[in-house]
């Protein structure tokens, strides 16, 4: 297999072992010592195309259940190795890192990032559209673990196939790239080089071979969460019936993933809650326009780069945080007292998103939000007539691309 310029990218094989190795950050399992090595990192910045000025060791080994890679990163001063900690996927921090960068569809233009720094210190990420686009508001489920000795640094990794996608097939091959940055010497190197005049990233990968006869993951989780609320108010009206000073709330939903077969997953949602997630980021908007902000909770993170157009523009076509929103209309100051909802209520949501075998990408979601009512009551604290500030909202979008 040749690249679209005719040059012959390496070739990674993984074994499978008798045994899964243990993650703990330390090559010394039997596993490791049947893997063949993966060598001759070169640089991709600066000089592109010299020799790496550190050396690497990578092998790959696998059971039914995942893909384990252990790396040999060599430092000659270990003082030089970087255990600066910082907040997971914070890609625009130069530190030293081990990427795994696995394109499992094998169409050259999406890949699934794993990466990892001395201090423990995860990235993932998807990208698509030949490495234009990265979304790194996936986080899957996987495991690494690292430690620090007078050769360098190490990381072990074990990536469950139930993370990956990939077509149903007794023999496997995938595109993989390892990647290194190494922050004192200032470098970053590629096991797969390329020069950096030719276009593409993904398309520029090697080869990974070995993997074969893997039973197609049970791909189902599902994930509950509660969230309980309290807010107290000093010297609050005592005949205001909506706040007397100390409001308790208490609510639930939960986000499920089924994988429907091994290129398409379906997603599923109950009340998804800004509470799971972290807070926005406060914001003076003294403009006409609406304020766009990151798209946080789980079930509108899956596979959001299927829904995006262009790099660095997801909101063109589609924003998902209007699903869930403000209501639109307030009853502010048609009472004296008021309580009226912060955000409609989505009862429901699914989505389907992958890839057939022909490599078409489908991506469907349906949304269901609830009508919202302001309750209302006069200054005696006697009810109102109810107002409506939110109808009954459905959404749905689709998009398929070859």
């Amino acid at each position: 297999m040749t690249h679209r310029n005719g040059r012959v990218p390496p070739t990674a094989t993984a074994v499978r072992a008798n045994e899964a190795p243990k993650i703990d950050g330390h090559l010394n399992d039997a596993a490791w010592a049947s893997a063949p090595v993966m060598t001759g990192f070169r640089r991709d910045v600066p000089n592109d195309g010299k020799p790496a000025t550190e050396n690497s060791e990578v092998r790959v080994v696998y059971d039914n259940h995942a893909m384990y890679v252990g790396a040999r990163l060599f430092n000659r001063d270990k003082a030089k190795v970087s255990r600066r900690l910082s907040r997971r996927d914070s890609f625009s921090v130069f530190n030293d890192v081990f990427f795994v960068l696995i394109d499992s569809y094998h169409d050259h233009t999406t890949e699934f990032v794993f990466g990892s720094t001395p201090a423990g210190e995860r990235r993932d990420a998807i990208r698509s559209g030949d490495g234009q686009t990265i979304d790194g508001s996936w986080d899957p489920v996987w495991e690494v673990k690292t430690s620090v000795d007078s050769l360098g640094w190490i990381a072990e990794m074990r990536i469950p196939f139930s993370q990956l996608r990939f077509p149903n097939t007794s023999e496997h091959t995938w595109g993989i790239q390892f990647r290194r940055d190494i922050r004192a010497a200032g470098e970053a190197v590629d096991w797969s080089w390329a020069p950096r005049t030719e276009a593409g990233i993904t398309s520029k990968y090697g080869h990974l071979v070995g993997i074969s006869n893997i039973p197609q993951p049970r791909r189902l989780e599902v994930l509950p969460y509660t969230v309980g609320k309290t807010t107290h108010i000093d010297n609050a009206s005592p005949v205001n019936p909506y706040n007397d000073g100390s409001v308790q709330n208490l609510s639930g939903g939960l986000d499920l993933k089924y994988g429907l077969t091994s290129n398409l997953t379906l997603d599923a949602t109950v009340n998804p809650d800004f509470g799971q997630v972290e807070a926005d980021p406060a914001v003076v908007n003294l403009t006409a326009y609406e304020t766009f902000f990151e798209e946080r909770r789980p079930f509108f993170i899956e596979r959001s780069d299927l829904f995006q157009f262009s790099a660095g523009t997801p909101e063109t076509f589609f924003y998902s945080r209007r699903i869930g929103k403000r209501p639109s209309l307030s009853a502010v100051g048609t009472a004296p007292y008021i309580d009226e909802p912060q955000a409609a209520t989505i009862l429901g949501a699914a989505k389907a998103t992958g890839r057939t075998s022909k490599g078409w990408s489908v991506a469907l979601l349906e949304a269901v939000t609830a009508k919202e009512w302001a309750q209302l009551a006069d200054a005696s604290g006697n009810p109102l007539p109810e107002t409506g500030v939110e109808p009954l909202s459905n959404y749905a979008v689709g998009r398929i691309r070859k």
